[in-house]
């Protein structure tokens, strides 16, 4: 994975892609979003959100486009029924998967399975990349994605999951921070 970034400013301008940005339906899945925003800044990830980096006045596709484009290390997309077929946040996986190959990012957008879509379903921008899933539980899912950022040495803050576990114990990370029960 490449984790420094030369902006279109010039190769004096260079950036580490430090962040994991996740893009969502707003509001069908802001439960799911919050929690795992959470659970990755618990584990040492620099995360960008919509639901806790904007506070009012920014311009939001400004934001999100110039994250994706510059500081973003993965592409975290929630893919449910909702962000399947809506505007917004197909249009960040599209930014996404244009930054990805136009940079030579590998697995940079890491769809994010959280309902019942059907896999034929899926919208076409993402019918060929693997899913992490999360419909069988979210204990589970956050297992998997964890192990798959820390497989691609994906930047964090701290190497230190928490006390006695450093960044690779993704077992105990999961055990300390449990996931919230099914809403209904």
């Amino acid at each position: 994975m490449t984790l420094l970034n030369v902006t279109q400013a010039g190769a004096g301008d260079v950036q580490l892609r430090d962040l994991v940005l996740l893009s969502h339906a707003n509001p069908e899945d802001n439960y799911f979003t919050q929690w795992l925003a959470v659970q990755l800044t618990n584990h040492g990830y620099r995360v960008w959100c919509d639901l806790l980096d904007l506070l009012g006045g920014e311009d939001f596709w400004k934001e999100a486009e110039l994250t994706i484009r510059r500081r973003a290390a993965k592409v975290l997309f929630v893919l449910s029924k909702a962000s399947n077929v809506k505007d917004g946040p197909l249009q960040e996986l599209h930014i996404a998967k244009q930054v990805a190959r136009e940079s030579r990012l590998t697995d940079f957008v890491i769809p994010l399975h959280i309902d019942e879509l059907p896999h034929h379903e899926t919208n076409i921008e993402l019918t060929r990349i693997n899913a992490v899933s999360f419909d069988g539980g979210w204990a589970e899912g956050l297992r998997n994605l964890l192990a798959k950022l820390v497989k691609d040495e994906v930047p964090t803050f701290s190497s230190q999951i928490g006390p006695g576990g450093g960044r690779g114990d993704v077992e105990a990370a999961v055990q300390r921070h449990p996931w919230p029960p099914e809403v209904k």
